[in-house]
């Protein structure tokens, strides 16, 4: 991928007096549809480039050796005249910042090669979102007692491109597909029920499925009711399972163990009662399909899988550069696909059983990342009773993570849910649920 612009920001950056720079460049073509009652309304296509430059300098004075640094972007319109003004803004905003110093590492790496692109939306990202969009058409016109309501659909083809100061260099091209929408239900339309879904392949993006998932939510929400307050033995699923673990990648941040405060110890159990299902979280930096994929970090240094949290006993810090150094353990970049290994039981299974409440959607499902507590709204969920699954809704859920950990049961289907890969329900025992 040839970029003049590239280039010159690169040789401004080589006339400056800087420890160490990086330059990312990213170039989108992108097509969007908009509907309004499962009806096209408009599509529009674009082409987009950014250029960022993040940059650290070594600040010196009578208290010893500092780091600091700055990151800023460079409009693709700017002169050479302008790109060293803002260059030079950017130093001096580093001047302000004083970190222990670090080491940036400045040896030649030799990157993986891969890409993240479906074929089809690399060739005509315009085709691709027309042809979905007829999808979205037909599968919406085909729903009863509900209205697709206010839908957008973007699809994305990007190409990346970073230069470093040590002389490294690296393409790495990827496509996105985002589907944005709400169903209305009821006699007045008085029911909402929200969505989003993303992904990176055209297979895995099934419109049908999602489409006709949420219009049942929708359609379930309408005389919905609130349980009894009391404690449930409860299964998570779609909206609560992008933040679940947020307590465990938070403690299992180098981050964490430099400021004092995190609770998992290295070779340790994560949990003095262990999980009836083993927890596992993996990172793979470089997974086929994942929305978070990556070729290096900031600095250019090449991202490796590795293993977090094995079968219960905690193997490894996310540690990127900065903290990799202060405490002196292995390196591991940025947390970029987070992978949860799946269990041996059926979602199905699981919420077959007598009593069992399954809850799907929310007004926010984010547990707090220092303490484990969680608290939320329920906006749609179900209870089984007598082999029927009856919807419910209203009131809240809540609990803490590190006390329920013990009861922990995982499905055996994988999702891709955001940042979210692992399985598509969590269980927990004598859950606190807030109601009538």
């Amino acid at each position: 991928m040839e970029n003049k612009f590239h280039q010159k920001i690169v040789g401004c950056l080589k006339k400056q007096q800087v420890y160490f720079w990086t330059v990312k460049s990213i170039f989108e073509r992108r097509a969007e549809s908009y509907f309004i009652f499962g009806q096209p309304e408009n599509q529009r296509c674009g082409e987009s480039e950014k250029h960022t430059i993040f940059l650290w300098i070594i600040n010196e004075d009578s208290k010893g050796k500092f780091i600091g640094n700055s990151t800023v972007t460079v409009s693709e319109k700017s002169s050479d005249d302008e790109i060293e003004k803002i260059i030079n803004d950017a130093i001096t905003a580093a001047k302000l910042v004083k970190n222990p110093f670090y080491e940036i590492p400045t040896q030649r790496y030799e990157y993986p090669s891969f890409s993240n692109t479906d074929d089809a939306i690399k060739k005509s990202p315009s085709e691709v979102c027309s042809n979905i969009s007829s999808q979205i058409k037909n599968t919406s016109s085909n729903l009863k007692d509900v209205k697709l309501s206010t839908t957008e659909l973007f699809v994305s083809y990007i190409q990346e491109k970073m230069t470093t100061s040590a002389g490294n260099t690296y393409e790495f091209d990827h496509s996105k597909l985002m589907i944005e929408g709400v169903f209305l239900a009821g006699k007045n339309l008085e029911t909402e029920s929200f969505f989003t879904e993303q992904a990176v392949f055209i297979d895995d993006l099934n419109i049908s499925e999602i489409l006709t998932n949420q219009a049942k939510y929708a359609n379930d929400s309408i005389d919905a009711q609130p349980l009894p307050t009391g404690k449930y033995n409860v299964v998570f699923s779609l909206e609560a399972l992008e933040n679940f673990f947020d307590f465990f990648y938070t403690h299992a941040n180098a981050m964490a163990v430099y400021n004092k405060f995190s609770l998992l110890k290295l070779n340790q159990p994560i949990s003095e009662n262990a999980p009836k299902t083993a927890l596992t979280i993996k990172v793979n930096p470089q997974l086929k399909g994942g929305l978070f994929s990556a070729i290096s970090d900031q600095f250019g240094i090449p991202l490796k899988p590795f293993i977090i949290i094995d079968k219960n006993l905690m193997q490894q810090y996310i540690a990127q550069l900065q903290y990799s150094k202060y405490l002196n353990i292995p390196y591991t970049g940025p947390a970029t696909n987070m992978i949860i290994d799946k269990g041996d039981i059926s979602l199905d299974e699981l919420t077959s059983k007598e009593g069992t409440v399954h809850l799907l959607r929310f007004s926010a499902f984010s547990p707090k990342d220092i303490t484990g507590d969680f608290s939320s709204e329920i906006r749609l969920g179900y209870i089984t009773k007598d082999d029927k699954k009856i919807p419910i809704k209203g009131g809240s859920v809540s609990g803490n993570l590190r006390n329920l950990i013990h009861s922990m049961i995982l499905t055996n289907k994988i999702v891709k849910i955001g940042s979210y890969i692992g399985p598509d329900g969590i269980y927990l025992e004598g859950v606190d649920i807030a109601g009538e």
